[in-house]
């Protein structure tokens, strides 16, 4: 999937690099994320996401979605692609019914 095509489902706001980027997969754990996979950084109870964007640029995601911009990548950098969302958990809900009507 394009980021361009994410970023209408999620409503997000591209930050840093271009839309014509493609991912091939989503996570939300920096520990499994692969390379060419889109990286969400969820606010959990215990962890928060945007702790890990330094490692999901270095493990090769192609792109991330973030809502704590202070914690975003350099705008210079364009990859990975920087997405800027107000909800991270409720774009990740968005981005997952958006594929889920583009396979029915």
């Amino acid at each position: 999937m394009k980021v361009k095509d994410c970023l209408k489902a999620i409503d997000g706001e591209l930050i840093s690099g271009v839309g014509d980027k493609v991912f091939r997969g989503v996570s939300i754990d920096s520990r499994t994320l692969k390379e060419n996979e889109l990286f969400i950084c969820i606010h959990g109870d215990r962890f928060d996401g945007h702790d890990f964007i330094e490692e999901a640029k270095n493990k090769k995601a192609s792109a991330i979605v973030l809502s704590d911009t202070s914690k975003a990548i350099s705008k210079k950098n364009t990859t990975p692609v920087v997405t800027r969302v107000g909800d991270t958990l409720k774009a990740s809900q968005e981005l997952a019914r958006f594929h889920r009507e583009r396979i029915s």
